[in-house]
């Protein structure tokens, strides 16, 4: 691995708190099983490749339950919200409202200032 290349670690306690606070946002119930591991998210998303992430890991590490991992990605933060994920995905899991749940989970004195957030609508907070 070249020094380029950044690595996640991982807490081996796995918790799944996460998806059980965002089954309303995902298909059957929160069943992330349905993820084609296709790369369909990650090929139009603005912010693959910034961090060693991209939407399709952030999915796989929700679904693996590594919810300290994503709790403190700064990866969240870099999403534009766009949501070409979750318009591309062949499954229909909205990825892009699994993104702006993580973000919640950040002391609101640890995240950046000054990002607007679009939560499905029109109308948009500042975090």
């Amino acid at each position: 691995m070249s020094e380029a290349q950044a690595t996640i670690k991982i807490n081996h306690q796995r918790k799944g708190a996460f998806i059980e606070k965002v089954k309303d946002v995902l298909p059957e119930g929160g069943n992330l099983s349905l993820c084609l591991t296709c790369g369909a998210c990650a090929s139009g998303c603005p912010a693959t490749g910034l961090e060693n992430m991209d939407p399709r890991k952030f999915l796989r590490m929700a679904a693996l339950g590594l919810d300290d991992e994503i709790a403190g990605h700064p990866w969240v933060w870099m999403c534009s919200q766009c949501q070409r994920c979750t318009y591309v995905c062949p499954m229909s899991i909205n990825i892009a409202g699994l993104i702006y749940e993580a973000r919640q989970l950040w002391p609101r004195e640890e995240r950046p200032k000054g990002i607007l957030i679009l939560r499905h609508g029109p109308a948009q907070r500042q975090l």
